[in-house]
């Protein structure tokens, strides 16, 4: 009897990575797809890892793949990331919910940006009250909230760190269209927070300098100060932190990511700039 069950056990083993296989090799050609159509190039994905597809939007690089936060119950984001002209700028914007209200209570900062419904459904949280408003025209509102009602989810989470502009959403889309129309909505969104630059800020191709920012050009999210030494970035999302921050917080601050582990960036010396 005993060796029955363990037969039966392997056989459905066996035929759930058959299935994980084929599903796997489905999206593949997916991600082949859409690559081609958008002159891209496919990263396929493999035995625990998913596919990515970089592609050109506008004469710079965009990279479509998806993000779980691991664990014994992950959860599964579908994102897009484009390059930022402006490294300096630090800014999240994600549904207000019940946690985000424990956040506030215990002095997490929530920027308000003059707009009742937005500032009502949004927590708002940078680096500078201004440079903020000035990122979230009415144009961008609007295409966040499209993004927001994508698939009726209502989740959304958009960032802006060191240099890339990240759009994501809690659910690993899989089929063409679906992913098409978080594409397109997403180049939305881009083309949005672009045109209310570009008096000021051209977007340059030359090779991403994300992982060079230095330390004393951004702000720590968890105690609003700038980062001058002993910073640390995120494993995954490379978020900087000051390192006694990253231990008093327990993880990456960056909402969604939660990423417990992180790399050291080399000591430098203070620039002699004040704290805010």
């Amino acid at each position: 009897m005993g060796t029955i069950i363990v037969l039966v056990l392997i056989a459905i083993a066996v035929i759930a990575f058959v299935i994980g296989l084929e599903a796997k090799k489905k999206l593949n050609d997916v991600f082949r797809r859409m690559a081609e159509n958008r002159n891209g190039q496919l990263s396929p994905g493999g035995f625990g890892r998913m596919p990515t597809m970089d592609f050109p939007y506008r004469g710079l690089p965009v990279k479509l793949d998806y993000y779980s936060t691991g664990g014994k119950h992950p959860t599964l984001y579908t994102q897009l990331s484009f390059r930022y002209p402006d490294p300096k700028l630090r800014l999240e914007v994600f549904p207000e919910g019940f946690l985000n209200f424990l956040g506030k209570y215990f002095g997490t900062e929530d920027i308000e940006i003059g707009s009742d419904d937005f500032d009502l459904k949004y927590i708002i949280r940078g680096s500078s009250k201004r440079l903020v408003k000035e990122f979230l025209t009415e144009s961008v509102q609007t295409r966040i909230e499209d993004l927001a009602r994508f698939r009726n989810s209502g989740n959304i989470f958009i960032g802006v760190t060191a240099g890339s502009l990240l759009v994501k959403k809690i659910s690993g889309f899989r089929d063409e269209p679906t992913l098409n129309q978080f594409i397109d909505l997403g180049t939305a969104l881009f083309d949005a927070v672009s045109a209310q630059m570009m008096q000021g800020i051209e977007f340059s191709v030359e090779p991403d300098s994300s992982d060079e920012a230095t330390a004393d050009e951004v702000i720590c999210q968890v105690c609003g100060d700038i980062i001058t030494s002993d910073a640390v970035s995120c494993k995954s999302c490379r978020t900087l932190h000051h390192e006694d921050c990253w231990e008093y917080h327990g993880a990456c601050s960056t909402y969604g990511c939660g990423q417990a582990r992180f790399v050291r960036r080399p000591r430098r010396r203070p620039v002699g700039r004040k704290k805010r």
